[in-house]
């Protein structure tokens, strides 16, 4: 191991600044929480530049580079440790890896000796364009016909401190327009749903006609939603490779639903929906909703999207039939709770959930099973207590979503899957201990929410007709 970094929220927004690339799957943990990372990531070509400076700092004499190569296997999250790995090294080449959670996340290459004599421009005719403040919003089909050029930033001064061994080795143009084609990648093409993948250069020797690095769209195929450039300028000339992932799937709106239920098939339920803001919880509050019945969506992070749907579901069913709180079951429940209808509330419907998908080394991680049981076991038995001690020995129905992955885990969603089976061994419990409760508890198959919309079309149910299904099992037992 040649090094090791934690990449926090100021190198974050000071890679931004240096390269332009303000997208927000780097810079909001809101919107980053509907792709596929699930969480704000380091930008790809942060993790190479610090990757190369550590190489060429352990390198003796100084190195000539010709050409670099990396491909971006995984997202590198914020505060948490990556380590740079010397794979090989020859009078050619040198090969490295960083690892995050003990998982490769990037692959180098770099190839050694000197540059290429003739410069090389993409596309002379093609325009100068600006760099947006927000990235663009390609369909992916617009995708193929794109090309233009960036003007290369200044580097701020601490990302010039921070390189010195680059800077030495390749020039401070060349480092500034490694920066820049994150912003390619990430504001203009393919922009705001962009996935960096790999890029390819090799290192001109002649001086390019302008400060700029310029692309063009070679290839878009639309199988595996994969965009292919031509790369130019500031020196280099390659390829650079990155996916298009689907948009965030888009919130319920409240008039989609009242052909699906009776008006009043679900007058008087008080439904308590945690996690309610989005996904399934959205789908479940709008069910009701239409059904004649008045909804209580909780909310962690989303203020906005919770507010949001209350404001849709008001405006189509009528003034209170919605109210958003914020809880945060991994915290003391019941406090947050105060003064939320809690002796009306009838029905409760489980959907909070950390970021599901994280792959790692490990056969099993024991922080992530934490994690996953602090949502799905305690956090849900803090929430039930806190309901049942405000409402007078009534009835109460509780719905709690377990996967069909509990029968088979896919890879790296082991910990997932125990974590629900023991929240399934909890329902029981309550179910024997609490007569007066009524517990749903069903393994729901893959449907699309936004931790499943990714690059490639999964194969999944539609929410709807299973949750309407599952909110007409929850008739109010009998005391």
């Amino acid at each position: 191991m040649l090094a090791t970094r934690t990449f926090s929220l100021a190198d974050q927004r000071l890679f931004a600044r240096a390269s332009g690339d303000f997208n927000p799957m780097h810079m909001d943990p809101l919107a980053a929480r509907r792709t596929p990372a699930g969480a704000p990531v380091v930008h790809g070509m942060h993790v190479f530049l610090w990757a190369l400076e550590s190489l060429l700092q352990a390198c003796r004499p100084p190195t000539r580079l010709a050409a670099m190569k990396a491909t971006f296997k995984s997202f590198v999250y914020l505060d948490r440790p990556v380590e740079l790995e010397l794979v090989t090294r020859d009078e050619r080449h040198m090969k490295a890896r960083v690892h995050a959670d003990g998982m490769p996340v990037v692959n180098l290459t770099l190839q050694l000796g000197g540059m290429t004599e003739s410069a090389h421009e993409v596309a002379q005719a093609a325009p100068e364009l600006r760099l947006p403040s927000t990235p663009e919003d390609h369909d992916f089909e617009s995708t193929a016909g794109l090309s233009g050029w960036l003007a290369l930033g200044d580097a701020p001064a601490e990302l010039a401190r921070a390189l010195p061994n680059a800077i030495a080795s390749i020039g401070s143009q060349r480092v500034a327009a490694l920066a820049r084609l994150s912003a390619i990648v990430g504001m203009v093409c393919p922009g705001l749903h962009s996935i960096f993948s790999e890029f390819s250069l090799k290192l001109m020797h002649d001086e390019p006609a302008r400060r700029a690095i310029g692309f063009r769209t070679l290839h878009a195929d639309e199988r595996f939603r994969l965009v292919t450039m031509a790369i130019g300028g500031a020196g280099f000339a390659g390829e650079a490779r990155c996916f298009v992932r689907r948009a965030p799937v888009a919130p319920p709106e409240a008039n989609a639903f009242a052909s699906l239920v009776l008006h009043d098939e679900f007058a008087k339920t008080v439904a308590l929906i945690v996690g309610g803001s989005r996904g399934l919880g959205a789908v479940t509050a709008n069910l009701i909703a239409a059904g004649g019945g008045k909804v209580v969506i909780t909310y962690a992070n989303g203020r906005e999207d919770a507010l949001g749907l209350q404001r849709d579901i008001e405006a189509e069913h009528g003034a209170g039939t919605c109210r958003a709180i914020a809880l945060d079951v991994q915290r003391e429940v019941a406090p947050q709770l105060r003064g939320a209808t809690l002796p009306e509330i009838d029905q409760l419907y489980y959907f909070a959930t950390p970021h599901i998908y994280r792959p790692h080394a490990a056969l099993v991680d024991p922080s992530l099973f934490e994690e996953f049981v602090r949502y799905y076991v305690f956090g849900f038995c803090e929430t039930v207590r806190a309901i049942g001690a405000h409402s007078a020995g009534r009835p109460l129905a509780i719905l709690y979503p377990s996967s069909v992955f509990v029968e088979r885990a896919p890879k790296h969603l082991t910990e997932y899957a125990m974590a629900k089976s023991a929240g399934e061994q909890l329902c029981k419990a309550l179910a024997l201990a609490e007569p007066r409760l009524h517990v749903v508890c069903e393994r729901l198959p893959a449907m699309r929410t936004d931790q499943t919309a990714g690059v490639l079309p999964v194969e999944d149910a539609q929410p709807a007709p299973i949750m309407l299904r599952l909110i007409r099992s929850m008739r109010k037992p009998t005391p």
